[in-house]
């Protein structure tokens, strides 16, 4: 039988951006327009395409911010940034923890 480990990483991916208030909802799984766009941008970033993932999480915090969705773009874009100092890309998780900055509470 044939094991789908694409599926288990997207779930993984969806899981680890979860609203901090809700952790066993994930606001990309609602059915809304905001949340198909998370969607897709968790499968962009499954599928290593980080540019539009991060244009859309980027979208949904500026233009949605305060939402469940925004905060779940916000903590994908922190991972992102982790995942790029780790990476040896400084520059880059600097850029993003510099935005970032601005939707501080």
């Amino acid at each position: 039988m044939h094991t789908d480990h694409s599926h288990d990483k997207e779930v993984d991916i969806l899981i680890s951006v979860t609203d901090k208030n809700s952790a066993h909802h994930d606001p990309a799984l609602d059915g809304s327009l905001i949340g198909r766009l998370l969607s897709m941008a968790n499968r962009y970033r499954l599928e290593g395409n980080l540019r539009q993932a991060t244009e859309i999480y980027w979208s949904l915090l500026e233009n949605h911010n305060g939402t469940k969705h925004a905060d779940a773009a916000k903590a994908a874009l922190m991972d992102v940034a982790m995942g790029y100092e780790l990476d040896e890309s400084r520059h880059m998780a600097r850029s993003i923890y510099e935005d970032l900055l601005k939707y501080e509470g």
